[in-house]
């Protein structure tokens, strides 16, 4: 005898499998995205927690994509939960979208300034796409980091055009140096924080004016004393930023994004504002991969007399950071 009921229960397998499917992405996914929600409010407590808030803009897609699967669901309490993650993240990210601060701006007739900052890379060995884009955007300021001798060697070409210079060579990933067509008023290596790693103060004067630029590097901040670390040497720079006044321009790659609690007293403390006001999130590493999966840890700050006029990340250099590109007034 045929078993009349066979058909029906062969196609109902795929269907509940789909929906088993569909089950377990959609709450697996709304678990993972409530877990690092929760750390990131704990960000100020311990370094394993500050690292959930460097992934805002990927939390965000999460959070939406969960959204519309619990949509397709039609789970009502998937919905809810979605929704509250995606306005948590959505208003962190686009707070960056909002107005940038206006300064007053002059006579106008100011000559702008353009600043390229780049981490290089100390093992990249693609010097001439760095040639390339400084040929190309023709900056008056360059800020490099991660330099070792045989990146200075590299770029003994452009001391002709850039013929003042500071720069501190080395092989363990935090080399630093500042390219200038203006002459210098001063410049000095410093040390910030207990780190020992090189840091840069310059002055030189633009329109009138003196503008004061500090460049650095802190450690990556994994395990408490890199942690440490480098929030010591964020706030020495917070704190000569401040001293500097409001002509002053932080230039570096900070091992922070726009969401760490020492970025944020970075910027009160400094009287400094993320060049990124205004302009959406800029993200810079890895610089491999699509824009939506990197994140912001390459800044340019400014205080409170700088005018921005533009703000972009530039190419692929074969580094694993992408460069940044201001003008300013």
């Amino acid at each position: 005898m045929t078993n009349s009921f066979s058909e029906p229960q062969s196609e109902a397998q795929p269907a509940s499998r789909t929906r088993a499917v569909a089950f377990l992405a959609q709450w697996g996914s709304l678990l993972a995205l409530v877990g690092a929600t929760l750390c990131t409010f704990g960000a100020a407590r311990w370094w394993a927690f500050e690292l959930s808030t460097h992934f805002e803009v990927q939390y965000l897609i999460g959070s939406t994509c969960a959204f519309l699967l619990a949509g397709f669901r039609r789970s009502l309490v998937g919905l809810l939960l979605a929704g509250v993650l995606c306005g948590v993240h959505g208003v962190r990210v686009l707070a960056l979208q909002g107005d940038a601060v206006e300064v007053e701006a002059g006579s106008g007739s100011e000559p702008a300034l353009r600043l390229l900052l780049s981490n290089v890379q100390t093992s990249n060995q693609d010097s001439p796409s760095l040639l390339s884009l400084i040929a190309d955007e023709g900056p008056d300021v360059i800020c490099l980091l991660e330099v070792d001798r045989r990146w200075l060697d590299d770029l003994q070409s452009i001391e002709t055009t850039y013929p003042h210079f500071e720069r501190h060579p080395r092989n363990d990933n935090f080399g630093i140096a500042i390219y200038s067509k203006i002459p210098f008023e001063d410049v000095e290596r410093i040390d910030l924080g207990t780190g020992a790693k090189p840091s840069i103060r310059a002055q030189v004067e633009h329109a009138g004016r003196p503008l004061h630029f500090l460049v650095t590097h802190p450690v990556p901040p994994i395990g408490r004393y890199n942690g440490q670390s480098r929030d010591g040497q964020i706030e020495d720079l917070a704190n000569l930023a401040r001293d500097l006044g409001p002509r002053t321009v932080i230039a570096g790659d900070l091992n922070a994004t726009p969401w760490t609690p020492v970025f944020e007293q970075l910027l009160e403390t400094g009287n400094v504002r993320d060049s990124m006001q205004g302009y959406g999130v800029h993200a810079t590493w890895p610089a491999r991969w699509p824009s939506w999966l990197r994140i912001p840890i390459d800044h340019i700050l400014l205080g409170e007399d700088v005018m921005l006029l533009d703000r972009r990340v530039g190419p692929f250099i074969g580094s694993d950071h992408r460069p940044v590109i201001v003008d300013l007034r």
